[in-house]
């Protein structure tokens, strides 16, 4: 495991995502804060399926990084059949954009963040909810919208 975890590391520097770049003062989050999550997200995503050929969601210590305590505790349960992070089993994913909800990009210490992208030359919209209400007090992901589906929705209680 630790090999995996290594080599996720070494993936991730190479494509320039470190942990310590990403925010982590919960006083000082701004919308810039959550686009460079889901930015690194995706990033650390993409590095670990080409490296390791896992998603990044089956990596524990990788994706505790990304998702709300909430979240992982039920991520580990799930039998999910689909790549949610793309909306897909299979993929090529091109003209990848994170940006800010431009309708609401943050309420009441929410904020949105809107994934757009093409997968086999079909457009994709993902929206993400992150908050920090986590211990360490850094913003997380605590919800994907899809188009016809919800993180919250597919994880088990």
């Amino acid at each position: 495991m630790f090999q995996v975890f290594k080599g996720v590391a070494a993936a991730l520097v190479a494509v320039g995502v470190t942990v310590s770049a990403l925010p982590r003062s919960a006083d000082a989050h701004t919308p810039r804060d959550a686009v460079a999550v889901v930015s690194a997200l995706y990033a650390a995503h993409a590095a670990l399926l080409s490296g390791e050929g896992m998603p990044l969601y089956l990596t524990p210590q990788l994706a505790g990084r990304f998702f709300d305590p909430s979240v992982m505790s039920r991520l580990a349960q799930a039998e999910i059949e689909f790549d949610f992070l793309y909306d897909a089993q299979d993929f090529d994913i091109a003209n990848l954009r994170v940006v800010p909800d431009p309708d609401v990009p943050v309420t009441d210490g929410t904020f949105h963040v809107v994934v757009t992208f093409t997968n086999f030359g079909e457009p994709q919209r993902l929206l993400y909810v992150l908050r920090a209400d986590n211990p360490l007090g850094e913003l997380a992901v605590t919800d994907i919208v899809g188009p016809n589906w919800t993180l919250d929705g597919i994880l088990p209680e």
